[in-house]
């Protein structure tokens, strides 16, 4: 977005604007960037700026309070107690509470009454609608600080850089309005009838005006439509005509989204359903800290109706937070001579387009989901060793990843009940994944983040980061394993406990594990069974927190500043206000018994829990919308009943759990059920995809002393135990590449 004025607004959080800070020149809106620091809780952020402006009051522009103050901490003996200096009665601050906050206002409400008694240029401004999360309060704060800064800045070119006086002659007051808001009212300082010590400062007649609204609705209105988008652009794609364009901000009420025009004539709204989870539905989201949700979306549309070929004229309008529209944009137009046509993809399926950063597009995204296979614990192995734990050269599953051309790697790297052990997992997985990378930058490599966890979680100690993210104190500690599953201690798995994401301690393990996958070179993660883990939190409030603060880390530190998210949606997925969850589903194929023959199995649309044809849509993590998300369908490893007998109905296999039930067939029959599996999820749900399987747990009868780990490899001294279903793998994929 574009930023035309000199202002640093730290998402109106509580930083104060100091002089060493403005020079960075940056404006933050709903469509801007944010600035630094990033995360966390605004009170820490107020905190800061309330006893910054106690030791340097000569260099503090404004201070924007939002939530609580110091003084609610000032009690505590552990506390250090400020003196505040004259000058700091100098600064103007404007305290922000959410009217539903506990000691956060009532902290605010104490500094305001203490800084006023002094004759400070102090306002109140309790917002009716929310607690602790920042609602619509920027709407007010930029006008508060816009305001300030023209007031105090030095002027432009001037030698003297010392700020200005605050200067009184334009200042408006207002009563208090902590009990009735509704009766807010605000008048010129010298027509004030009350005691003006007691009494909310207000720089100037607009900031009074949009004040004596905000205390009202919580928001303040906007008579001014935004400015017209620019710099439009359409280009033949592959699916489509693709538009593109730039925006400047809204400063007075933000973009909800835009309207693109063909031919003078409405064709669509991008998003389609804006979001507005902590305030006003924007283009951008917010946060519940006022900082943008990640990914960014994206001003961009394909419009697959038109035909190459045809000549269409494409504008946009910006529709802003309140619904005013702007001027057309300048149009563009459709380019008369179709693009040249895309040759035909080669066996090796090396033209396909496996480019993202960012965000990922459908195309790009269901490319890898056809060149996906599930290879547990691919990267646990020390390439340095000759043979791993099961008996097999690591290197030849590096070969087999290369040599089948594999794009997508399930289960490459997870912790299942293994947390004592992460930091070897993790060295190991940083070493291979890097080899990998080297052979074929494009493969994205998955981490697994499971339902379990056990009491190793308490050998992992918690670093800064962590901490810092959640908005909580640095402390010595490591993870408490009792704080991360359900509080009833009921909910177990295995030799361990559900994690339960209604619980802090919960998200902040899971952020931190997938931290240090995408630290390794992890790009996509599979979160396993989310329905047992959102028991206490059927809205998803939880989930919805943890995996923004997953993606935000990921736009800042993965390989390309993205990061895939699944998870086993049985119920056909998840959203939150229109929005998914993840970027993909992802479920098992439910095998069922066909006939009486043993061991002969099939698909079947509505066996049991399966996925086909229920997969739901909605708005992507990366913008674009769907009716039907697109999802991976898996052989499932979970142990087996009377292994060799019908259980027809049942999610079991003649009694074997589906990769142990593949792995026990013949080899032939093996490799031709692999076929029809492929045929019968393309034919029957296109936004379905197989999962290959490469690498799985298998369970073997009890007392056989069978393989407990199947492997897809051709077998070989490399790896003793392979299926040979390498080369039908290899088949399918370069059959699918010449059709398509």
């Amino acid at each position: 977005m574009n930023t035309n004025r000199s202002l640093l607004i730290a998402a109106a959080l509580g930083i104060c604007l100091a002089e060493s800070v403005l020079a960075q020149g940056a404006r933050v809106r709903n469509n801007a960037p944010p600035p630094p620091p990033a995360g966390g809780s605004g009170m820490y952020f107020q905190l800061w700026a309330d006893v910054m402006t106690t030791l340097h009051p000569e260099r503090v522009v404004a201070v924007w309070m939002r939530s609580g103050s110091a003084e609610m901490f000032r009690p505590r003996s552990e506390f250090p107690q400020p003196q505040v200096p004259d000058g700091a009665y100098h600064v103007p601050t404007m305290g922000n509470p959410g009217a539903k906050e506990g000691g956060p206002y009532t902290g605010t409400l104490a500094t305001f009454k203490q800084y006023r008694l002094k004759g400070a240029p102090v306002g109140f401004a309790p917002d009716p609608r929310t607690g602790h999360e920042c609602g619509d309060s920027r709407y007010l704060a930029i006008p508060y600080l816009d305001a300030c800064m023209a007031m105090r800045l030095p002027d432009k070119g001037s030698t003297d850089q010392t700020l200005k006086p605050v200067d009184m002659s334009h200042a408006w007051l207002a009563a208090l309005v902590e009990k009735d808001p509704q009766n807010a009212a605000a008048v010129p300082a010298p027509e004030y009838q009350g005691n003006p010590l007691e009494a909310v400062w207000l720089p100037n007649e607009a900031v009074a005006k949009a004040w004596v609204e905000y205390v009202k609705t919580g928001a303040v209105s906007d008579p001014t439509p935004p400015p017209a988008p620019f710099d439009v652009k359409a280009s033949q794609g592959e699916t489509g005509v693709v538009i593109t364009w730039n925006a400047a901000a809204d400063f007075e009420s933000g973009i909800r989204n835009f309207k693109v025009l063909r031919d003078g004539q409405e064709l669509a709204s991008v998003p389609e359903q804006p979001v507005g989870r902590f305030g006003r539905p924007l283009f951008q989201s917010m946060t519940y800290h006022d900082t943008p949700g990640q990914p960014l979306p994206a001003m961009r549309y394909v419009d697959p109706s038109a035909k190459p070929g045809e000549t269409h004229t494409y504008a946009v309008v910006s529709v802003n937070s309140v619904g005013l529209k702007s001027a057309p944009s300048a149009e563009a137009s459709q380019p008369k001579e179709p693009s040249p046509p895309t040759p035909p993809a080669a066996a090796t399926s090396q033209v396909r387009d496996y480019r993202f950063d960012g965000s990922i597009s459908r195309q790009v995204l269901e490319n890898y989901l056809d060149r996906s296979i599930s290879y547990t614990e691919l990267l646990h192995d020390d390439l340095s060793q000759p043979l791993n734990r099961r008996g097999v050269d690591p290197r030849d599953n590096l070969r087999f990843i290369r040599n089948t051309g594999a794009k997508f790697v399930g289960r490459a790297l997870m912790c299942w009940g293994r947390e004592r052990e992460l930091d070897t997992l993790l060295r190991n997985a940083k070493t291979f994944a890097a080899e990998l990378h080297r052979a074929d930058p494009d493969i994205v490599l998955q981490g697994a983040a499971f339902e379990i966890v056990t009491r190793g979680v308490e050998s992992v100690a918690i670093p800064e980061y962590v901490f810092k993210e959640f908005g909580l104190p640095v402390v010595q500690r490591n993870f408490v394993f009792a704080d991360i599953g359900y509080p009833t201690g009921t909910h177990r798995m295995g030799n361990g406990n559900i994690p339960d994401m209604n619980q802090l301690e919960a998200r902040m393990w899971f952020f931190y594990l997938c931290s240090q996958y995408l630290d390794a070179g992890i790009e996509a993660i599979h979160f396993g069974q989310i329905g047992l883990m959102d028991q206490n939190d059927r809205q998803h409030v939880g989930w919805v927190d943890m995996l923004d603060r997953v993606r935000a880390y990921a736009h800042a530190h993965a390989r390309r500043h993205f990061v895939i998210c699944d998870a086993h949606t049985a119920n056909g997925g998840f959203l939150k206000d229109g929005k998914l969850l993840f970027d993909v589903h992802a479920f098992p194929l439910r095998i069922a018994q066909d006939g009486e023959q043993p061991l002969k199995g099939k698909l079947q649309v509505g066996y049991t829990d399966a996925l086909f044809l229920k997969s739901k849509g909605g708005i992507t993590p990366s913008g674009w919308s769907c009716e039907h998300l697109p999802y991976l369908v898996e052989f499932d490893n979970f142990g087996g009943r009377n292994q060799g007998q019908s259980s027809a109905g049942t999610i079991f296999v003649w009694g074997y759990d589906e990769i142990t039930w593949f792995s026990v067939l013949p080899e032939a029959a093996r490799n031709q059920w692999l076929h029809y599996a492929w045929k019968w999820v393309q034919e029957t749900d296109p936004n379905g995809h197989l999962e290959m399987p490469g690498s799985r747990v298998i369970t073997p009868a009890r007392n056989s002393g069978g393989p407990r780990w199947y492997w897809a490899n051709t077998r070989s001294d490399a790896c003793p135990n392979g299926s040979n279903t390498e080369q039908t793998i290899r088949e399918i994929w370069a059959a699918d590449s010449a059709r398509k």
